[in-house]
């Protein structure tokens, strides 16, 4: 030992010695500084086992058949404990000093400290559990395959949901991931392939699920690049937006409706010919009803309190009567929403209305002829 105590001191590696019988024979700076001791503490309580009390058993094991075996060396990752009580991760490798009858005298340990490394294994298995978990549960199906889309790494159980397709199929055949594709699709679907390889996209297709008939999915991908910028994979999510186009499409034929409604609305006397039925024999010509006495009346009150209205303030009222919202009569005029809304009720005001139903009423009944 005295001629390499020199190289043993300086070593950067913690090196601890014991004998055949386990029992402790030298340490070096590098060992005593990795367990928080000063080399006299160490060498004090250099009997002591210092592996994790969770890690003694299986490590006594492994000695115990490493001694027995006729291996030179042999290496086992394990926990210590530090003079303060934290665990230190470590790969040991041990080595036998035999003599020259073959007998072994000393056991060698070379121990590194390998705790950070085990910390970001264990994160990263956190991470791929926590990633495992959310794709495993989320209504969307994640998918993860190579550029060219020979190989998958990793699929979701929720694609069999959406493509009617089994993760096993998928990993045995990738391509299998979209046989279930609305033949007017497939075209637009191998078209808009290559594009994943170079930015983030996004499709709409039809899938012919066996099992549910036919759904809409969308599918959205993102390269993902390697340190040299090359893309090493292809990451997609796919969604089954069948119920929410359908929606869509109905609220698309509401609109429709309204629009219709509104452009029936723009012809007022129209509209309350189409009420008030013929007119009969009270004068007015057939299909045109007439006004009563009454009615004449508050048509001369009507136009009354028309003539008190600015210029501006019949522009609005023409635009409300025909069902213009405030939006869309600022745009018309080039105006802002809040002044809109001052003229409309400045409107009601000199009118004397209180809703626009009664507004719509007075204005339709100055389109009938008088009696």
């Amino acid at each position: 030992m005295d001629v390499f105590s020199g190289a043993f001191d300086a070593a950067r590696v913690a090196i601890l010695v014991k004998d055949a019988d386990g029992d402790f024979v030298a340490a070096n700076q590098a060992c005593a500084e990795l367990f928080g001791y000063t080399p006299t503490e160490f060498a004090r309580i250099g009997g002591t086992d210092l592996t994790h009390p969770e890690d003694r058993e299986r490590t006594t094991r492994f000695l115990d058949e490493f001694r027995r075996s006729e291996a030179r060396s042999a290496e086992i990752e394990k926990r210590y404990r530090h003079k303060d009580g934290t665990a230190i991760w470590a790969r040991v490798t041990v080595s036998k000093l035999i003599d020259g009858d073959g007998r072994l005298t000393h056991v060698i340990a070379s121990i590194e400290d390998v705790t950070a490394g085990r910390a970001t294994e264990e994160r990263l298995r956190r991470s791929e559990e926590q990633f495992r978990l959310l794709v495993e549960n989320v209504a969307d199906a994640f998918w993860l395959t190579s550029p060219n889309y020979d190989k998958t790494y990793f699929v979701s159980p929720t694609v069999e949901t959406i493509l009617g397709v089994t993760a096993q199929e998928i990993f045995a055949n990738p391509a299998a991931g979209f046989g279930s594709l609305h033949p007017d699709d497939v075209e637009r679907a191998l078209v808009h392939a290559p594009r994943t390889r170079e930015e983030p996209c996004e499709i709409q297709l039809r899938v012919q699920p066996v099992s549910r008939g036919m759904r809409w999915i969308r599918c959205r991908s993102f390269p993902i690049f390697d340190s040299e910028g090359d893309v090493d994979r292809i990451a997609w999510i796919i969604e089954d937006v069948t119920t929410k186009r359908q929606a869509a499409e109905l609220l698309e034929q509401a609109r429709k409706h309204a629009a219709d409604f509104v452009r029936a609305a723009s012809d007022p006397l129209q509209v309350l010919q189409s009420t008030l039925g013929p007119g009969g024999d009270n004068g007015a010509p057939p299909g045109e009803p007439a006004l009563t006495a009454s009615d004449e009346q508050a048509r001369i009150d009507y136009e009354t309190r028309v003539a008190s209205l600015t210029r501006r303030e019949r522009q609005v009222m023409e635009l409300m009567v025909r069902a213009s919202s405030t939006r869309d009569i600022a745009r018309i005029l080039n105006l802002a929403g809040k002044t809109i809304e001052g003229y409309r009720a400045q409107v009601k005001k000199k009118m004397q209305v209180k809703s626009l139903a009664e507004l719509v009423r007075l204005s339709l009944l100055t389109q009938l002829p008088p009696r």
